[in-house]
């Protein structure tokens, strides 16, 4: 965990965050809202569609031995454009307060390494605003990891059809370039 994130957990301050992945969505963050404090208010607004410069997105698997079914599909990762300057990953800039920031650190799987978070500058794709934000990004053990024969059997390389389902609706949402989401959330061969 970077230092910025863990100070804002440690301060309990509202949070921006930069999802690009299922987070974007409402109905995921509301089932933590729910989670938290049963709907009495929301811990959530959305304030802006950003993008994050010389990154792509990519669904990975994670290669983990957990038996959580939730975790042996792909899941979203953003990586580093090493090959194309002119590369992009859209999202959702979102104020979270201290409660659900704590809830999604745990459900991103900071703690187990499934995922680190880091403070990025994002810019606002409508009106070029820069945001501190915290992203998550699947960590170097387990974006880099070669799989064994054990766990790779259980492992499904592309995201399952809810998971992709969500991120799409969103982007949709968020009107997207329709060539971003093309290129980069749809996965065809995703049979369930």
């Amino acid at each position: 965990m970077d230092m910025f994130t863990a100070n804002k957990l440690k301060n309990k301050e509202d949070v921006f965050i930069f999802s690009y992945g299922s987070n974007m969505s409402n109905g995921e963050l509301l089932k933590y809202n729910k989670k938290i404090n049963n709907n009495k208010k929301n811990l959530f607004e959305v304030m802006d569609v950003g993008c994050i410069s010389n990154y792509e997105f990519k669904y990975m698997p994670l290669y983990t031995t957990s038996s959580n079914k939730n975790l042996k599909t792909a899941k979203a990762t953003i990586i580093p454009a090493n090959n194309n300057k002119r590369s992009k990953v859209y999202g959702t800039i979102t104020k979270v307060s201290s409660e659900l920031f704590k809830a999604l650190v745990k459900k991103e799987g900071v703690y187990k390494k499934y995922y680190k978070s880091q403070a990025q500058s994002i810019t606002s794709c409508y009106t070029k605003n820069k945001y501190k934000c915290v992203v998550f990004v699947m960590t170097d053990q387990y974006l880099n990891r070669t799989p064994t024969l054990d766990i790779h059997s259980t492992i499904k390389t592309h995201p399952s059809k809810r998971y992709e389902n969500l991120i799409l609706e969103a982007a949709l949402h968020y009107n997207f370039p329709n060539n971003y989401i093309k290129k980069y959330l749809t996965h065809t061969k995703s049979p369930n």
